[in-house]
C-alpha cells in the first residue's frame, strides 16, 4: 500500500485490531501521543499535523507508525526510482552524473596502475 492510500482510519482500525492503546504506541516508537492522535483524525489531522511539524516529518511518523502496526508502505528505494523514471530530465541528470563517475573512476585506476607501475620499477630494478 502506498503512503499516501494510507488513511487515518487505517491507522486507527490497525491499532484497534491489535488492542494496542495510543499510549503503548508512543512508547513503542516515541512519537507523541498528541501526534499520533492527529495521524489517525479523519478530518483534518494530517494537515494540524503539517502545520506543527514540517511536512516531511509528518510523513515520516506516519510512515514509522503504518510500519509498525504492520501496514505495508511503498519502499523508499522503488518510490525513488519510480519518481526517476517518470521524469527523463531528472534520468537524464542521473545518467550524465553515472558516466562522469565512470570517467572518474577510470582515471583514478588509471593512474594509480601507472603509480605502481614506476615504484615497482623504480624500487626493483638494480643500478648498473
Amino acid at each position: 500500500m502506498h503512503q499516501e492510500s494510507i488513511t487515518a482510519h487505517d491507522l486507527k482500525r490497525a491499532r484497534e485490531a491489535l488492542s494496542l492503546s495510543i499510549e503503548e504506541v508512543h512508547n513503542a516508537i516515541n512519537i507523541s501521543v498528541k501526534y499520533l492522535k492527529l495521524l489517525e483524525d479523519e478530518e483534518d489531522g494530517m494537515q494540524k499535523l503539517e502545520s506543527l511539524v514540517s511536512p516531511v516529518y509528518a510523513k515520516g511518523y506516519k510512515r514509522i507508525y503504518a510500519q509498525y502496526l504492520g501496514i505495508d508502505t511503498i519502499d523508499a528505494n522503488q518510490m525513488f526510482h519510480t519518481h526517476m523514471n517518470s521524469h527523463p530530465q531528472l534520468q537524464s541528470i542521473n545518467n550524465k552524473r553515472h558516466d562522469f563517475l565512470k570517467i572518474l573512476l577510470n582515471r583514478w585506476c588509471i593512474t594509480i596502475m601507472c603509480t605502481l607501475i614506476f615504484l615497482v620499477v623504480f624500487f626493483f630494478t638494480k643500478p648498473s
